[in-house]
């Protein structure tokens, strides 16, 4: 059977998809019920968007109203992502 490089890509995008989705399903569940891994996991995800795009924060020349928009449309969801599932105990609230 002969397949093209485009359905080959398609087959790799989707394998990649499903690995994400593991991933995600791994990490919501795991021995203890403690979610602190998912929220430590999101908090480096933020910091990995805030410094791949930190030339445009640390710019004079892009204004506030640009740094704003780029914050609430990249970093802020990178962190959220899930959080409306989350459980939080007193401890993780005070840390």
């Amino acid at each position: 059977m002969y397949l093209s490089l485009e359905r080959l890509n398609e087959r790799d995008k989707s394998c990649n998809v499903r690995r994400k989705m593991a991933e995600v399903r791994e990490r919501k569940v795991n021995s203890d019920n403690s979610i602190e891994e998912e929220i430590q996991h999101r908090i480096t995800l933020g910091n990995k968007a805030y410094y791949a795009n930190q030339f445009f924060f640390k710019c004079r020349l892009v204004s506030k109203k640009s740094k704003l928009k780029l914050y609430w449309s990249i970093i802020r969801p990178t962190v959220t992502y899930g959080c409306e599932t989350w459980v939080l105990e007193e401890n993780i609230k005070t840390s």
